[in-house]
Parts: structure tokens; C-alpha cells; sequence
């Protein structure tokens, strides 16, 4: 009985031990998700895992350090890399880099259609915005704005019309939708949110460092 729990014990330390390290080091560790920024694929307040074995790639959703904080987001391009943003849609080296994703935007429906969509719970009271004419705009997955309201139209901005942090950060008049060509600098990521209309990501604050990564987000 007592060896049995003197084994016990030492295995409980070195499994302690051993979360830890991985904990400290990176090399496997659980965050949560802060925001809606990346869904719909990390929900707000969902946990995941992340390690800093996995070398990320384009397409990966990475973790990284900017400013002291911990932000997690899609890598989009990696240094040398064109980034170009056309009505909505990223390009990267001049192919659509969105095709595969399952990203979320904003669209502009009819007071009927929007509450419809709610009372479905296939939006959130927060994916739900009235706008000027009696319209509203909502936060949907693309797949469900395609099949419950085939009429729905993307919320974009006019070409040239520029958003004041993008034109901060660039010094071109560009916005969310139409952005770039832009070549990534050596060292440095462009990363994305998977809710592109509900992000603040390399568009608004520029590219990150590749050395601020902590990991990769573990599927």
C-alpha cells in the first residue's frame, strides 16, 4: 500500500512536472479565444492547443506576442510573399488564398431575413447591427448566407476608399476590401481573422514579427 502510493505520488510530480515545461516552453499549451475575431473556426471563449514544435505554415492559425499581449490569428504570407485584398477576397501571389477557408463576413439583409436568421440562432444578438434604410447588417459563415438568404449581399467598401488605420499603417488609401499589392517584408507575417468584417488584424496594426510566434494551433 505504501509503495503503491509513493509510486503514485512521484508519478503525479513528474506528470506536474512535466505540464510545466510544456507550459513554459511552448510546446504544448491551452489558450482561449478573447474574441469573436476568429470564428468561426475558435469561438469566443473556446480553449485550444497550440505548440511550438509545429512550424507554421500559410493557412495555420498561430499564436503569437505583439505588445506585451497574446493574439491568435491566421497566418496569410510569409516574407516575399504579394499580398492583395480585391473586393473582399485575398490573394496571395496573385491566387485566391480564400477558397479554401471557412471564413465569416458581414452582409447586408432585410429586417425579416435578419431576424429569421436569429430566431434560427444561426446569428447572435452581437451579429446583428440595424444600419440606415431600415437594413441590418450581419455577421454570417458564408455557407449559411448562401443557403438560408441567396439574395444577401457582402458588405464591401468602394475601392479608394480608405479606412484611417489602414492608410496610418501603409500610407496608401486603402481599407479592408481592397488592399495592397503589398510585398511582406523579410521576417515579418500578415495575418488575418476568420470573421474578416469583425478583426483587427495586419491590415489595421501591419505585419507581425515571425520571431513573436509561440505556436502553432494544433487542429
Amino acid at each position: 500500500m505504501r509503495k503503491g502510493l509513493i509510486v503514485f505520488g512521484a508519478l503525479l510530480l513528474l506528470l506536474t512536472f512535466g505540464w510545466i515545461i510544456c507550459n513554459v516552453t511552448g510546446i504544448f499549451k491551452m489558450y482561449t479565444t478573447p474574441t469573436t475575431g476568429n470564428e468561426p473556426g475558435l469561438k469566443q471563449g473556446s480553449r485550444f492547443f497550440a505548440s511550438s514544435l509545429k512550424a507554421p505554415e500559410a493557412g495555420d492559425l498561430i499564436v503569437y506576442r505583439k505588445d506585451s499581449m497574446v493574439y491568435t490569428h491566421r497566418l496569410i504570407g510569409m516574407a516575399g510573399d504579394i499580398v492583395e485584398i480585391k473586393k473582399g477576397t485575398v490573394l496571395i501571389n496573385g491566387k485566391d488564398f480564400d477558397q479554401a477557408l471557412h471564413l465569416k463576413h458581414a452582409y447586408i439583409l432585410n429586417e425579416a431575413d435578419a431576424r429569421a436568421l436569429a430566431s434560427e440562432g444561426l446569428a447572435t444578438p452581437d451579429d446583428v447591427r440595424p444600419v440606415p434604410g431600415g437594413q441590418y447588417l450581419v455577421f454570417l459563415e458564408d455557407h449559411i448566407a448562401k443557403a438560408k438568404v441567396p439574395s444577401s449581399i457582402r458588405w464591401l467598401m468602394n475601392e479608394n476608399e480608405a479606412e484611417k488605420m489602414i492608410k496610418e499603417q501603409y500610407g496608401k488609401d486603402w481599407n479592408k476590401d481592397y488592399l495592397g499589392p503589398y510585398t511582406i517584408p523579410d521576417g515579418k507575417l500578415f495575418v488575418l481573422g476568420d470573421n474578416r468584417d469583425n478583426s483587427a488584424d495586419s491590415r489595421y496594426f501591419g505585419c507581425i514579427n515571425a520571431s513573436d510566434v509561440k505556436g502553432t494551433v494544433l487542429k
